[in-house]
């Protein structure tokens, strides 16, 4: 950590006064900004000091990472970057037919150096040479298919003396090779849970059970009769066998468990185990007579259900085992073989995963281990041959491998995002309307209804959660909203309101019907309303649109402040802020981009693998069930949708105040001319007429309340919506049913299997806005108000124009995925272990010296129960209550599921953040809602130098918490499954991207999806209700994570409870609009 001196400390306090004057008299001393940057410079040097002195510690080592399309790779990738100073190429297990031609990829003509700190090095010890171990990934599936395996088997068979580490999948993969039974486990899949490992003291013995030097047996899978399994032919050179004598120098051996107490707690996550053949069984295994293998178990956990274990104290992460050797060997089951090597060869398997945060600093020493052998390895066998590209005959010992070309995507990812980025197109000015200067502000549900509900297409980002002070009543100082360390998780993700439309010079709507659409209406459409309602077709998936619209627009790096000085607001004053001004600025939205993405843009972002590692895009892993030339979504939906608004409000919950805040091309001269792009209404106009109009607006507080005869109208009414189910209660359970069998058979680790309740809904045609879908979201933010609540919508009123048409009603209370900009925070820069995340963390300096740097957080939930507290106000139920979230918390399938999908957004996150910078504040914490209690976790990580807002969005939708783990392979069971019908916005994700490189989305959950009915009379008119109405097909998603312990009736029990508050919402809008 940078060490900054009582000297340092008064300069800082002294540059915050002088930073105070600036923003106030908008001058500064020279003396202030000399300071200010003289104290930059030092925190930067010794930030260079820290990032030189950790990668000097690292291990030159250049590993290949084989992916078989798990969901944890990338966290084995992330902690391999913070030992081996050559980040490790990952390729998928299919991205080459063959291990020779993964070989044939290796160009030896192109030198190149991965590292800039040692370019200027005449040691050539530092330029990598080839291949120096292998780690093969967890993954879906078996071992003995080849379509899970890829490569992965002949990679083990034509590598004898490269050290191997198989990981889960990986190591089964090891254990069939060399004989061994592969088989489901006896005691069924166990996935989430902890379990307590012991391993053999003397690894590095040669020496079989018997005692016998077995330094000769070299048997394989793919050769058991002749034994010839010691030489490998590549390029024409043969690798020599291990020694066959005890009394030659063996070859070092890798202890996988040295600096390991006995009895560590691991991460299990699987349904298969590798068995060996008992002392009575050994002569029956084999057809050739050999009664031994050519492997051993090295590592075993007690056998039996881990979930029976103890409850709560074992599945406390913060628990440990203090179990002996004896109470551990007396289990009445076979003890599960967690780890094996090869008696010769440097070949190595783990059945647990290292890399899960639940595993921690042992599984981060393991891989550790894993890679100082390899060096070891390297050294002892100094004179043998690399792996060498077999059409050349000779090559320098100075050649780096470059598996680069193999990859059939763009050559250089990073370098073209560096190359696009240009300078920023737009331009922000915003004015603040502070509460202590006008008393009496209207609410933001008044100020939408008044401004922006009769739109055509508008949006409110609503945290309906938010209320005035929440963080002083905290105790709190009125942070950035995203500093959550000593704040209520609610409170301080409640703190702004974010609305507009499209109705500006600059507006846009963006639509995109995607695979879930027929093939004539796909692509991409740009309206642009402030241009003439100009429309533009664009044959490019959505992903590939935002990606090229934010490279052209730039980033906005600085914001002007402006001030109305008259009543007229004729004279004004401009102030440029930094961005960093969070004290006058104090949220990260600039305008920009505002809408959703639905589950089904998971086809385009399928292919999102391919610009992280090299596979194999014609295979049908990445387009499986996107090809079909029909219309399995709602007509009136598009997959996605996007507002480009350039004029939008701010709401400050904590404070009252309103933000104003307009967009300019930063090539007019909207402060000195009264023109912007041909309209006659300036920026600057729209700010003061907005201002003023806020001003006068009528006051409320927000509150919706019913009159005594609206109550009485309430009570008097019996008659109750229909929600049907999509799939019957009876396919559903079967549907659990099936599930199970996948996940016992080792296809997932877990599914997040949903349902829709679909309704129509005919209202008597009334032209006041509570029979619209804005007058259900006013009665659902207040039954279920959320801290990530939103509506929006949508409306082409066009019908030559097939569009859009949709209103969507969300209280989610998910946060998918955040980015913020990291002001002045050095602990994410070089953290240290209290600062960096939950209990262990690997060590990780950033390099990274931009002025602004980014931080990715997500926060998955995963694990709901019923509220028991009466929503009086009073505290009746409140035991009961506190009790019930006492339970979720201790709960072993719930923190199962949890767990499951934090290593998943690691893994994501992973793919887009610095290597070592993922961490996890917050595990498995109890936040709690209207009417249920959540298990939230957060993570975060350092954005990558290059990423967008998009490129995170590709690597990591859909959300893991609505697909289930590993990703791929659960998300097409589940299409299955859900009979390849569209989940529309549900499951996807809704909210803003943001001109300044800032982004929030949500998770679309306890949402409504209104369009238009196709009749106004239907089983839900009310009874003397006036049939010429409006009618509004309504669809609910709803579902959960199905694991090995689910229980088919309360998955159900739990699908209906996150849909009761939604439901409750449309039948007490029906009613209101019907009396």
């Amino acid at each position: 950590t940078i060490d900054i001196t009582e000297s340092d400390r008064n300069s800082m306090e002294k540059l915050n006064n002088d930073k105070e004057r600036v923003l106030i008299n908008g001058s500064s001393s020279t003396t202030s900004m000399y300071d200010q940057d003289q104290l930059k410079q030092k925190n930067q040097q010794q930030q260079l000091q820290n990032a030189q002195e950790y990668k000097n510690k690292k291990l030159n080592l250049q590993l290949l990472l084989i992916d078989n399309y798990d969901s944890y790779t990338y966290n084995l990738y992330s902690y391999l970057c913070t030992i081996c100073k050559y980040e490790p190429i990952v390729i998928s297990n299919d991205a080459y037919k063959s291990w020779d031609d993964l070989v044939n990829s290796i160009d030896f003509n192109e030198l190149q150096q991965k590292d800039n700190y040692d370019n200027n090095s005449e040691d050539t010890s530092n330029i990598v040479r080839g291949i120096d171990g292998i780690v093969i990934s967890p993954g879906p599936g078996r071992p003995e298919r080849s379509q899970d395996m890829g490569i992965c088997l002949e990679a083990i068979e034509k590598n004898p003396n490269i050290p191997i580490l198989g990981v889960c999948l990986g190591h089964q993969a090891l254990g069939y090779y060399y004989n061994a039974t592969v088989s489901l486990s006896p005691s069924g899949p166990v996935h989430g849970l902890l379990s307590s490992v012991w391993y053999h003291e003397n690894q590095n013995d040669n020496d079989d059970d018997h005692g016998n030097n077995d330094s000769n047996n070299n048997r394989g899978h793919n050769d058991r009769s002749n034994g010839e399994r010691g030489v490998d032919q590549l390029n024409g050179d043969t690798i020599p066998k291990a020694p066959q004598s005890s009394s030659l120098s063996l070859p070092p051996r890798c202890n996988l468990f040295d600096g390991i107490p006995q009895f560590f707690d691991v991460v299990r996550y699987h349904s298969l185990v590798v068995q060996f053949p008992t002392e009575g069984k050994r002569n029956q295994r084999h057809d050739n007579g050999d009664s031994m293998l050519d492997i051993e178990p090295i590592a075993w956990c007690k056998g039996g259900d881990p979930s029976l274990k103890g409850g709560k104290d074992v599945f406390d992460l913060h628990q440990h085992h203090n179990s002996d050797a004896n109470t551990e060997s007396k289990s009445e089951h076979d003890p599960v073989c967690m780890a094996l090597q090869h008696k010769v060869y440097p070949h190595y398997g783990v059945q647990f995963h290292p890399e899960s945060v639940g595993t921690g600093e042992m599984g981060y020493k393991i891989l550790e281990n894993f890679c100082n052998s390899c060096l070891d390895w390297i050294n002892f066998h100094s004179d043998v041959p690399r792996t060498s590209n077999v059409n050349e005959q000779s090559h320098s010992d100075d050649s780096v491998k470059n598996l680069e070309t193999g990859r059939e995507t763009k050559s250089n990812p990073d370098d073209q995002k560096s190359d696009s980025i240009t300078s920023p197109k737009y331009k922000v000015l915003l004015h603040k309307v502070d509460s202590d200067n006008n008393e009496n502000l209207p609410s933001p549900e008044k100020v939408f209804e008044e401004l922006y509900a009769s739109q055509d297409n508008a949006f409110w980002l609503d945290s309906s959660t938010g209320r005035r002070n929440a963080d002083l009543d905290q105790n709190t100082s009125p942070t950035r909203s995203s500093s959550e360390n000593h704040q209520c998780p609610i409170i301080s993700n409640s703190r702004f309101s974010i609305m507009g439309c499209n109705d500006g010079p600059l507006g846009k709507r963006i639509e995109y019907w995607g695979h879930d659409h027929p093939s004539d209406k796909r692509g991409v459409y740009v309206y642009a309303e402030g241009r003439g309602k100009n429309k533009l077709k664009i044959d490019s998936d959505l992903i590939s649109f935002l990606r090229d619209e934010v490279s052209q627009n730039g980033v906005t790096t600085k914001s002007t402040l402006i001030d109305f000085l008259d009543d007229k607001g004729q004279e004004i004053l401009a102030r440029e802020l930094e961005e960093d001004d969070s004290s006058i600025i104090p949220f990260e939205y600039r305008g920009g981009y505002v809408g959703y993405l639905g589950y089904e843009v998971r086809h385009d972002t399928r292919q999102s693998i391919c610009e992280h590692e090299i596979c194999n895009l014609s295979e049908n892993i990445l387009t499986k069930g996107g090809d079909k030339d029909t219309q399995v979504s709602n007509p009136n939906v598009p997959t996605a949708a996007f507002l480009f608004t350039d004029r939008s409000l701010v709401y400050d919950h904590w404070r009252g105040d309103w933000f104003v805040l307009g967009i300019a091309e930063n090539s007019s001269e909207v402060l000195e001319k009264e023109s912007v792009d041909g309209d006659n209404e300036t920026v600057l106009s729209w700010i003061y007429s907005i201002t003023q109009r806020l001003k006068t607006m009528d006051f409320d507080d927000g509150l919706i309340r019913k009159s005594g005869s609206q109550l009485k109208a309430l009570t008097d009414k019996h008659s109750s919506l229909n929600f049907s189910l999509v799939r019957s209660k009876e396919q559903y359970t079967k549907d659990i049913e099936r599930c199970h069998k996948e996940i016992k058979n080792g296809e997932s680790y877990e599914l997040c299997l949903t349902n829709q309740f679909q309704t129509t809904v005919s209202l008597p045609r009334d032209q006041s806005l509570s029979a619209s879908p804005f007058g259900l979201y006013k009665i659902l933010r207040r039954k279920n108000p959320a801290p990530f609540a939103a509506f929006l919508k949508f409306e082409n009123k066009n019908e030559r124009d097939n569009g859009a048409s949709v209103s969507i009603c969300c209280s989610s209370p998910e946060r998918f995925l955040s980015i913020s900009q990291n002001k002045n925070d050095s602990d994410i820069l070089s953290p240290t272990k209290e600062t960096h995340g939950w209990e262990f963390a690997p060590p990780f300096v950033s390099d990274n010296m931009d002025d602004t740097t980014f931080i990715i957080e997500s926060k998955p939930i995963k694990g709901t129960t019923k509220r028991k507290v009466n929503m009086n106000g009073d505290n009746n139920g409140l035991k009961e209550d506190m009790e019930a979230a006492e339970e979720l918390r201790t709960s072993v399938k719930n923190r199962a599921e949890n767990l499951m999908i934090v290593d998943l957004l690691r893994n994501d996150l992973s793919r887009v953040c610095e290597p070592g910078s993922v961490h996890v504040p917050k595990l498995m914490a109890i936040e709690s809602f209207a009417t249920v209690h959540q298990m939230v976790s957060t993570i975060r990580g350092l954005m990558k130098n290059g990423e967008t807002p998009i490129d995170v969005i590709s690597a990591c939708f859909p959300g893991g918490s609505m697909t289930g783990a590993p990703k791929l392979r659960s998300i097409d069971i589940l299409n299955e499954m859900e009979l390849e019908k569209s989940r529309g916005p549900y499951s996807g994700c809704l909210g803003y991207i943001s001109l300044n490189g800032c982004m929030d989305m949500n998770i679309v959950i306890r949402t409504a999806i209104l369009t238009p009915g196709n009749t106004t009379t239907n089983a839900n008119t009310k009874e003397g209700s006036n049939s010429d109405g409006c009618s509004w097909d309504i669809a609910i998603g709803a579902g959960g994570a199905i694991t090995a312990l689910s229980e088919s009736e309360d998955e159900f029990d739990e699908m209906q409870l996150k849909s009761r508050a939604v439901k409750d919402a449309i039948q007490e809008w029906y009613d209101d609009n019907c009396t």
